[in-house]
């Protein structure tokens, strides 16, 4: 059950996650801009992706040091979204 409910949770997290950043980036963008952050941010989401792949191949799964860097970046994600200077609420885009 344990193992479960820690999938739900990560799951869950990482879906708010792409949510968030789809929408959030570009409207932080200025329009001339925001296809290149789009599709730069996109690029890295897929790149970071195969890379998780490929440290969890061969990461040792004996430890659990894999799973404490995966939540300190996951910290580290949250305390850069929170210092964001970038508010969007009664701004038009351009």
């Amino acid at each position: 059950m344990r193992d479960h409910s820690s999938i739900l949770i990560h799951s869950s997290s990482r879906d708010i996650y792409y949510g968030t950043i789809y929408a959030y980036t570009p409207e932080i963008l200025p329009a001339a801009h925001r296809a290149t952050g789009y599709g730069l941010c996109v690029a890295l989401n897929r790149i970071g992706g195969i890379i998780g792949v490929l440290i969890g191949s061969y990461a040792n799964v004996e430890t659990v040091a894999p799973l404490f860097v995966c939540a300190a970046l996951f910290g580290l994600l949250v305390i850069f979204s929170v210092i964001l200077p970038f508010e969007t609420k009664g701004r038009r885009t351009n």
